[in-house]
């Protein structure tokens, strides 16, 4: 078996299809409008209707999304524009939008060297096919959250870290208290040491201090005694 080789003027080969594979290698550029692959074979878990496999000794650089203005494609990329994944699903007649992965300049044009992003991910509400923004990262690595943040596991810890070290500074740890109850326990890092419970929160409402608890204005007493 042998193959079908290509070639363009005064550049070369351009495309070759292995006649025993039906494998088609390209050495340029495909451009053109949109294209669309329609999968049939139903590919498996551990597989996809496209596959992309980098060699580098390294992490490979499997796949790279451009995006250009279509107005002024030779200008730079404006504020708040970018590339966008869609995602969508059969409604047995046509398409729905359900989702999408966003990345676009954060707060001015992309220049030489200095491209600030954001990346924001949208999911369709119930009787919606409209994605609405859900959750974004952005250039300075803050996120927001439209809806709720759900921590699931038996014991939740959420660390507050100083950047510039790593260490872990405070914690907050949700965890079960007297068997269906919940506990929140506040840990603090006192200097050169390790860290330590500083405040804890029962399901009884109770609150328990290690330490000394300052109050700058008043307390009002709704129930209970003041010791």
């Amino acid at each position: 078996a042998g193959s079908m080789t290509f070639f363009v003027p005064n550049v070369g080969q351009a495309l070759e299809i292995a006649q025993n594979t039906g494998n088609a290698s390209f050495s340029g550029k495909i451009t053109g409008t949109s294209a669309e692959f329609i999968d049939t074979s139903n590919p498996g878990a551990t597989s996809g209707s496209v596959i992309i496999e980098g060699r580098r000794d390294g992490s490979a650089n499997l796949l790279t999304l451009r995006a250009r203005d279509a107005s002024a494609p030779t200008s730079a990329l404006p504020d708040g524009q970018g590339g966008l994944i869609r995602f969508q699903g059969f409604d047995g007649t046509d398409f729905e939008n359900m989702g999408y992965i966003q990345v676009a300049a954060d707060g001015q044009a992309v220049a030489n060297g200095d491209a600030p992003s954001f990346m924001a991910f949208g999911t369709s509400a119930d009787g919606s096919s409209s994605p609405t923004e859900g959750m974004r990262i952005d250039s300075s690595r803050n996120a927001t959250f439209a809806g709720e943040v759900t921590l699931s596991a038996e014991t939740q810890y959420l660390n507050f870290k100083k950047a510039s070290t790593a260490d872990i500074l405070s914690t907050i740890v949700s965890e079960t208290d007297a068997g269906t109850g919940g506990k929140l326990r506040f840990l603090t890092k006192r200097n050169g040491d390790t860290q330590v419970n500083a405040l804890t929160l029962d399901d009884n409402q109770n609150a328990t201090f290690a330490g000394n608890a300052t109050i700058e204005t008043g307390i009002n007493l709704e129930s209970g005694t003041l010791v």
